[in-house]
């Protein structure tokens, strides 16, 4: 439970960073006007959104399995 929540509020926190990051990385597809960013709808912020969610649990889950390994 520790580690849903700990993800949630971790993906809440990378979401702006990701989507600056994304963004600057697609800005000359934007001066070319390429149309439909993955962020620039409200369905695409909330795959980006979910996306960097299962990354981050899968992160914790992965860290703390290793802690109780060792």
């Amino acid at each position: 439970m520790k580690t849903i929540l700990t993800s949630i509020i971790a993906s809440f926190v990378l979401l702006p960073f990701v989507r600056y990051y994304y963004y600057i990385n697609q800005f000359d597809e934007l001066v070319k006007g390429e149309k439909q960013f993955l962020y620039s709808t409200a369905w695409g912020s909330v795959v980006l959104y979910l996306i960097i969610f299962l990354v981050v649990l899968l992160t914790l889950t992965i860290v703390n399995w290793a802690k109780q390994r060792s």
